[in-house]
């Protein structure tokens, strides 16, 4: 990372002594510097984003998280997909340990929704099973793994509600809802069919 942060005032402090120097035409300064801090700056980003990836350890085993549905909840074939923002991850070993996962999860739930139903801005408690995302290898189709990181979403799974697993505990509304719902209804009204 302290790469990308040298890069980034290497470049700002060459653009600076250029912009200084007769001769120097200004326009080859702000191309400079343009592309410098946009080198820069994505491999910043790109490694602090890399940093909070999922664990390979804990990929395909259950974890008990507790956070919040950060966005309408959208329906699928065989259940709902949704966004979950991660405030507590623990281990269902004994005695129970931290998890380090990313913050902002994809999820899936699969079958019936819960009588409560799920909506943005709830707080829930439930056991998943995730794995990092990973790209498709046909050239030709959706590039997941890159779409994924585009949203900041760094691990995909499914909320586990089996008769054998712990069952989903819902906590509490939040005031997040409000805005979600608000953002949904809007949403619904651009996508509705305009009349000629």
């Amino acid at each position: 990372m302290w790469l990308y942060v040298a890069a980034v005032v290497a470049v700002v402090a060459l653009a600076l002594a250029l912009w200084r120097r007769p001769g120097w035409r200004k326009a080859a300064v702000y191309v400079l510097l343009g592309a410098g801090l946009a080198w820069g700056l994505t491999g910043w980003r790109a490694t602090v984003f890399q940093a909070q990836r999922m664990p390979a350890a804990w990929e395909g085993r259950d974890i008990r998280v507790m956070g919040v549905i950060t966005e309408m909840p959208q329906p699928v074939e065989r259940g709902v997909r949704l966004r979950f923002e991660v405030e507590q991850a623990l281990s269902l070993q004994d005695p129970p340990q931290a998890v380090p996962l990313p913050q902002r999860i994809a999820l899936s739930w699969y079958g019936n929704a819960p009588p409560q139903g799920l909506r943005a801005g709830q707080r829930w408690e439930w056991t998943v099973r995730l794995k990092a995302p990973h790209g498709e290898r046909n050239p030709h189709g959706m590039d997941w793994e890159l779409w994924s990181w585009s949203q900041g979403i760094q691990a995909t799974g499914y909320v586990r509600h089996g008769p054998r697993d712990i069952p989903p505990n819902w906590l509490e509304q939040t005031g997040y809802a409000q805005v979600a719902q608000w953002r949904g209804h809007l949403h619904r009204a651009m996508q509705a069919p305009k009349d000629a």
